[in-house]
């Protein structure tokens, strides 16, 4: 009664060819005939998917099974049809994104060589005679160099996150170097923007820390980029650093969502990194939106800002 109602044909039917090409799709009628018959004369265990058409004409990817249990009938069996479509488009949804990922990291490998090449002679270039209108026009070639070798390691990251292969460095670095190396790299950007970029480093932030100075910077670049784009020409953007106590209204904000242990202890210092503009925000409300993929709290910044 169930095949009948969404086929449209009676089970006993489906043993004319002319009728089973009618609800298999083309591609998989083949296999699956092909299989049919082997089993009724094997009289082994039949097992395929396939596409079965429904009596409106949509096609919806089912589990065929099939047994033979007496062959003197010419193949009698059970043949039952289970519905896996769902599972199917997820199969190949997935498929999809491993394949993207794949892409994309392949693509970020080939890309970095090049680029390694244009960033190491833009590097020895700096070094030769070179007036200052030259040795401007060198910089800007590195730094976006450098820029886009940012962009390539983030795609990379795309891969390594969906295969949860990030892992965080903690090694000794100058997280001063590392911010003004970071404002260093966005600093065409700014430039092109009128946009004002200072830094402030605390008179108590240590020369050295320990963390991921690769993945600080990351962070750093894409905060820097943001407040880049969504601030009016003519703005300001401000880089500070210093050392986390419990007085610090940033410690009392992160720990009222839960975000503890900032608080520097006796024998060790936390440095906190803020960017500051004055740009056009995220409103309080709207804030519950900042870690959600292809989210935004209004969509006509894309038009305003172009991101």
């Amino acid at each position: 009664k169930r095949w009948h109602t969404y086929t449209g044909f009676q089970s006993h039917e489906v043993e004319n060819p002319d009728v089973l090409k009618q609800i298999v799709f083309s591609d998989d009628y083949l296999p699956l005939e092909k299989g049919i018959q082997e089993t009724k004369t094997t009289n082994n265990l039949f097992e395929a998917e396939a596409r079965l058409r429904d009596y409106n004409g949509q096609y919806r990817w089912h589990l065929i099974r099939g047994e033979v249990i007496k062959q003197e009938h010419s193949g009698l069996g059970i043949w039952t049809a289970t519905d896996i479509h769902d599972r199917k488009i997820i199969e190949e949804i997935n498929r999809a994104d491993k394949a993207k990922s794949r892409f994309l990291a392949t693509m970020s490998h080939e890309m970095r060589t090049p680029l390694g090449g244009i960033l190491g002679m833009s590097s020895l270039l700096k070094k030769t005679r070179l007036d200052a209108d030259q040795i401007e026009m060198v910089q800007t070639v590195h730094q976006a160099s450098e820029l886009l070798l940012v962009l390539i390691h983030n795609l990379l990251d795309i891969y390594k996150l969906e295969e949860k292969q990030i892992v965080l460095d903690c090694l000794p670095f100058s997280i001063k170097e590392a911010v003004e190396r970071s404002v260093d790299i966005i600093s065409i950007s700014a430039k092109q923007k009128k946009t004002q970029v200072a830094v402030y480093n605390g008179d108590d932030v240590p020369s050295v820390v320990l963390g991921d100075s690769f993945r600080i910077q990351q962070v750093l670049i894409n905060l820097l980029g943001n407040a880049i784009k969504f601030t009016s020409e003519g703005g300001y953007i401000i880089v500070k650093t210093s050392v986390v106590n419990e007085q610090d209204d940033m410690t009392k904000y992160l720990s009222q969502r839960g975000i503890e242990g900032l608080q520097s202890k006796k024998d060790a210092a936390v440095v906190l990194v803020s960017v500051e503009d004055n740009g056009i925000g995220i409103p309080l409300d709207a804030q519950h939106k900042l870690f959600q993929i292809f989210s935004q709290y209004d969509s006509s910044t894309t038009r305003l800002f172009g991101g």
